[in-house]
């Protein structure tokens, strides 16, 4: 079986396939005008979704602490915001041509097979949590209707989070629909924004450990000699010079 040549795209897919789940393309890639607005409208509409949970959640731990409750555990989490120039850097530097592809190991240095297995499971046990309770209402639902009949069969109507209210009431069809929607893009969000900074920082240590790796074994294997000193001097100059930029 031949093997996959790995490209710049193949390092940081994982982290922009994340994004692009929230309607946001990190690498700006050319498509339709209309895919791009849909995408700038789910967008603004999961952020949407996510500042009205957070309100009421909020709020709701304001009232917890202005009634003395001296248990609630308070987690404060910093956000994590990477520019643009990070990852136009190492697109830059990243090795193209087949000489210095093999140089360079690229397909050795893709992603470790257990580090995507890790977030695939991670992935899946996210979005069983998050339809679990809706699937557990239809379980429920169907459990009830053979037991009492279609008449006296009742809805459950579970949520992501049960103890939360809001405006609108849940405990009806078109309610549920829209607090279970709201509550499923406000958790996805979250947890897209959570993760994804230390998949971004996982797509880049993979790709300066390569180039860490390819100067190592230059340095290692190359024989300096006096006799030739003035291109001892030039050859790691070259190597200096082509990757200045990744300390900088």
């Amino acid at each position: 079986m031949a093997e996959v040549e790995r490209y710049f795209e193949d390092f940081v897919n994982l982290p922009c396939v994340l994004l692009k789940t929230l309607g946001y393309d990190f690498l700006e890639i050319s498509r339709p005008w209309l895919a791009r607005w849909l995408m700038k409208l789910y967008f603004f509409l999961t952020l949407i979704c996510c500042l009205y949970c957070t309100y009421f959640v909020t709020d709701e731990i304001f009232a917890d602490i202005v009634s003395g409750a001296n248990n609630l555990p308070l987690l404060l989490r910093l956000i994590n915001d990477f520019n643009y120039n990070a990852i136009g850097i190492l697109k830059k530097i990243f090795p193209t041509s087949i000489e210095d592809r093999f140089a360079y190991r690229v397909n050795e240095s893709y992603w470790p097979r257990w580090i995507t297995t890790t977030l695939y499971l991670y992935f899946c046990a996210t979005a069983l949590i998050l339809f679990s309770p809706l699937a557990e209402s239809i379980i429920e639902y169907f459990v009830d209707l053979i037991k009492v009949g279609y008449a006296d069969a009742e809805f459950t109507y579970h949520k992501l989070y049960e103890e939360q209210s809001y405006v609108v009431d849940h405990r009806n069809p078109l309610g549920y629909m829209v607090i279970y929607s709201m509550e499923v893009m406000n958790s996805h969000y979250a947890i897209v924004f959570n993760i994804c900074p230390d998949i971004w920082l996982i797509a880049y240590a993979i790709q300066l450990c390569m180039h860490f790796d390819y100067i190592s074994r230059n340095l290692e294997s190359y024989e300096p000699m006096e006799k030739r000193q003035q291109k001892d001097l030039k050859v790691m100059a070259e190597l200096v010079r082509k990757h200045q930029v990744l300390l900088e």
